[in-house]
């Protein structure tokens, strides 16, 4: 049985023994940010592309924006902001819809659904990817490895050390694809740059994208149009979507401010939102919410799952990321905080592991001298 199939079981008898439901209401005064990233008209695919849910069935997206609509309170993250900053408790059911990057998808399947329903959403947008009208470096590094054919593995150099990814099936393309985004995620942004080309040239340079392929962003003209309706704000993602932590702070700086101007300029209006590239601890740190707070942001929001309260730091709000690999009782555990819960327990074993196995070593040297 696979690990998808036994975590799908794991949601179900959560939700029928009445567990997800009384999480609901425990939590129902915290406030939940949604994060999504694009949508398709499609559920499955037969080779790597989506292979990490980022791209959402329609169908999926229907049935979750018709629950939040029922179920949940949906206002702007403007008014979330507002309503955590005056530290006070939250009225129950409160929850806020975000898209990252900036997918032509949020234009063309998004937004029909959530104009249908009343239903307010934050799209914040990497301003460098809009501009270039290419595919973002993680989506470059998935099409790559699902073309680059006749090759039993790829190897990349990076600093005089060669590192080779099987890919002679389906299995090992998607290991090695996760492999190298997060190869590509731990190093300086420049070595990600060589990699990604690196990438491009075993395909042929071949990463054209359509006007309606997943892989295609928005175009100015469509954030315009969108931004002209109260429902629909427009936030910062970034310039370069590079990991903020890697770069010098003035770089960071930078990118930052470009991205804020860039927008800026294009919907005359100014842009106080911004949610981290990745968003992950360690992908941002103070240095960076103390950019964002002096170019006048009004938040940071992570991709570090959890909820938001009135104690929050509000350069460091949690959000539950939506995955295509969910089905309806999985959106509804992260919905309840149950996955979050996991989450963090996960990350306390772990440490915890860390812990004595570095208590073990010290010990071993200890008796060895």
């Amino acid at each position: 049985m696979s690990r998808i199939s036994i975590k799908a079981i794991g949601f179900r008898i959560a939700y029928y023994s009445g567990l997800i439901n009384l999480l609901l209401f425990l939590n129902s005064k915290k406030v939940t940010v949604l994060a999504y990233h694009g949508l398709s008209t499609g559920d499955q695919t037969n080779g790597i592309r989506n292979h990490g849910g980022n791209h959402l069935a329609i169908a999926k997206f229907s049935k979750q924006i018709e629950y939040l609509a029922k179920h949940r309170k949906v206002v702007p993250l403007t008014d979330v902001i507002e309503l955590l900053s005056r530290g006070q408790q939250t009225p129950p059911g409160v929850a806020a819809i975000t898209f990252d990057d900036g997918y032509r998808s949020v234009h063309t399947l998004a937004w029909p659904v959530l104009k249908s329903w009343g239903i307010p959403a934050t799209v914040f947008i990497a301003t460098r990817w809009i501009n270039s009208q290419e595919m973002l470096w993680f989506d470059k590094i998935e099409y790559a490895i699902e073309h680059i054919n006749d090759h039993g593995s790829i190897d990349i150099q990076i600093d005089g050390h060669s590192l080779r990814y099987p890919i002679s099936s389906r299995r090992e393309r998607i290991r090695t694809c996760y492999k190298i985004k997060e190869l590509c995620k731990s190093v300086d942004n420049d070595i990600r740059e060589i990699i990604v080309e690196e990438l491009s040239k075993l395909c042929g340079n071949n990463l054209n994208i359509s006007p309606g392929d997943d892989y295609a962003p928005l175009s100015w003209n469509e954030i315009i149009e969108l931004n002209a309706h109260p429902f629909i704000s427009f936030g910062s993602h970034g310039d370069g979507h590079g990991i903020l932590s890697k770069l010098s702070s003035e770089q960071a700086k930078q990118d930052i401010l470009v991205s804020k101007s860039e927008i800026e300029s294009h919907l005359g209006e100014p842009v106080r939102l911004f949610a981290y590239p990745n968003g992950l601890p360690g992908d941002f740190n103070e240095g960076t919410k103390r950019i964002l707070r002096e170019a006048g942001f009004s938040c940071g929001l992570s991709t570090i799952p959890g909820m938001n309260d009135c104690g929050i730091d509000r350069y460091e709000l949690r959000r539950v990321c939506v995955s295509n690999n969910d089905d309806l009782f999985g959106f509804l555990a992260k919905l309840s905080g149950l996955t979050a819960f996991f989450s963090r327990l996960e990350n306390r074993l772990t440490r915890a592991s860390r812990r004595r196995s570095l208590y073990y070593r010290v010990a071993r040297i200890a008796v060895s001298d």
